[in-house]
């Protein structure tokens, strides 16, 4: 995920996801990311967060190597 615009859309998306009361537990799957900014990255983090505040645990699955 490369620019603030597409960190900005991913950081909606996930707030969505978070704000469902059905969203008992999240698995965030990067199997297509092949670049994640420090944005994006922050969106990530941001949505950890919102989570473990509610206790619902998320799950981070096919993540490449070399992704920086």
């Amino acid at each position: 995920m490369q620019g603030p615009e597409r960190a900005r859309e991913l950081a909606a998306e996930l707030a969505l996801v978070a704000a469902q009361e059905w969203a008992k537990k999240a698995v965030v799957d990067l199997s297509h990311t092949k670049y994640l900014s420090s944005t994006g990255f922050g969106a990530l983090v941001d949505f950890v967060n919102r989570m473990r505040k509610q206790d619902r645990p998320v799950t981070f699955c096919n993540l490449d190597p070399s992704v920086r």
